[in-house]
């Protein structure tokens, strides 16, 4: 009796300890995803830097802004005799760029400043720096223009319990993949499978179009509508949980299909975030449309 009980603890220590594996592995893949979504996204500021006179200094340049106010677009002083001068247009609307020269700023005059214009939710400028100093001109990033997407601001609660249940979705997700793969005995298969499929209702299909309403004033522009790939996307994950949940339910391959929604979910996550979203089309502002109806899903 003894030997069985010692073998009863050893089988549930092995259990337990592969449980915990299970979770270190999910938490540094979702970190991986959370990273990787950060810095791949269109609306991640662009950082690099400029060399003068062997001096190395380092920029951040804005590509995402909120449309109740201008946004600060920020350069370090290179120098006497050294100037900056920002050029930008509105994003595919077949006009000449505006340009203007940045100056330091009033608490810093280690930083240069100058201000884009705001714009309408969904609105898009794209943008350069001209780097003049006593070598040269240079142009900043040197092959490409900037692209800066406006949106109208979201309420902190929500935004934040978007996100929040986002990446519980994503991290009881892939745990659920993991342990069909390699676990499929452990007790909590189930209980975080159904946790993927609540959480992700609630962030992706219930709180996400929330996010987008007050973003940019439609509550969804994906599939049917639109082409909005983030709507898209979380649809997809969406259905690939629920099917999972049915398979779990009726029994019908009640480990492959978590699985295979768990490596749906892993897809979704290396496409960069924010792609092919809502954008407004100037061409219909100037036919006097207003901004709220000229914006486009990704349909055109």
């Amino acid at each position: 009796s003894t030997g069985r009980g010692m073998e009863g603890d050893g089988v549930q220590g092995d259990i337990y300890a592969t449980s915990q594996h299970l979770w270190c592995a999910s938490i540094v893949l979702v970190c991986i995803f959370v990273v990787f979504q950060r810095v791949t996204g269109p609306t991640h500021p662009k950082r690099g830097h400029v060399v003068t006179c062997g001096v190395s200094h380092r920029y951040k340049l804005a590509r995402s802004g909120v449309a109740t106010e201008d946004v600060n677009v920020t350069f370090p002083h290179l120098g006497d005799g050294a100037s900056v001068r920002l050029f930008y247009r509105r994003f595919k609307a077949h006009e000449e760029f505006q340009s203007r020269v940045l100056s330091p700023q009033k608490h810093d005059k280690r930083v240069l400043e100058g201000f884009l214009p705001r714009q309408p939710a969904a609105g898009k400028l794209e943008y350069f720096l001209e780097v003049s100093t006593s070598h040269g001109v240079q142009r900043i990033p040197h092959d490409m223009c900037l692209v800066l997407r406006f949106r109208n601001p979201v309420p902190a609660p929500l935004l934040i319990s978007h996100v929040i249940l986002m990446f519980l979705s994503m991290l009881f997700g892939i745990r659920t993949g993991l342990t069909a793969l390699w676990a499929p005995w452990d007790p909590l298969f189930r209980p975080i499978l159904w946790c993927t499929c609540v959480c992700l209702t609630g962030g992706g299909m219930i709180l996400g179009p929330l996010v987008q309403k007050y973003a940019f004033g439609a509550l969804w522009t994906g599939w049917w509508i639109g082409y909005d790939l983030t709507d898209n996307k979380t649809l997809i994950m969406w259905l690939g949980w629920l099917i999972a949940c049915g398979g779990v339910v009726l029994d019908i391959f009640p480990h492959a299909l978590p699985a295979v929604a768990a490596g749906v979910m892993t897809v979704v996550y290396l496409i960069p975030h924010s792609m092919h979203g809502s954008e407004l089309d100037y061409a219909q502002i100037e036919k006097g449309v207003e901004a709220r109806e000229a914006i486009r899903t990704g349909r055109h």
